[in-house]
């Protein structure tokens, strides 16, 4: 079977098949073959060390630009679990390694996991870095919403501290686009 590319196109994925001579192909190989001896040698490291913990991310994210989120997850979350012993909880980088296994979670459909970003965006909420809290509620409404709809009291209160966030930004324009999406938020002032 051909290697696959990916192409984000209006927010879903577009697969497009290489040919056989395409010097891309060869590129994709050449990253898998060098992927999957970082993947060796990073088994033996110590989990605890910042440095290596900083890799096993890198390594996680671009497993997931390949396509390679089952072997993605993994690295994330052995990622998460040192991090989780060396950083305090509200450390950016313990952070962005929850993120970067939501999203993996995302891309294998396993939306019990990747619900959680919704937490996640409470934390970067409170820690003022609204960006990400509105990357993040966006992300996780979509999750609630695809799998429960939009009534589910989890999309409700996912819809309902994505308006808070919104409103603590000032970003009326996505502000007006949520509560055109879900009127009842306009019940609550």
């Amino acid at each position: 079977m051909p290697p696959v590319v990916e192409k984000k196109a209006r927010g879903k994925k577009k697969q497009k098949k290489m040919k056989k001579n395409d010097p891309k192909k060869l590129e994709i190989l050449d990253a898998c073959a060098a992927l999957g001896a970082a993947c060796k040698m990073v088994r033996d490291w110590d989990d605890v060390d910042v440095v290596t913990l900083g890799m096993l991310s890198s390594l996680g994210r671009s497993l997931r630009g390949n396509g390679e989120y089952e072997e993605a997850t993994k690295v994330h979350e052995r990622c998460l679990a040192g991090r989780m012993k060396v950083l305090r909880e509200d450390h950016e980088d313990r952070l962005a390694t929850l993120n970067n296994l939501g999203v993996v979670y995302d891309d294998l459909n396993n939306y019990e996991k990747a619900l959680e970003l919704n937490n996640i965006a409470i934390v970067y909420k409170c820690l003022k870095n609204y960006g990400k809290a509105e990357e993040l509620y966006e992300r996780a409404l979509e999750g609630y919403e695809g799998p429960l709809g939009k009534d589910n009291k989890k999309t409700k209160d996912c819809a309902f501290n994505f308006k808070h966030c919104l409103k603590a930004t000032g970003n009326e324009e996505r502000l007006v686009a949520l509560t055109t999406a879900y009127p009842w938020l306009n019940d609550d002032k």
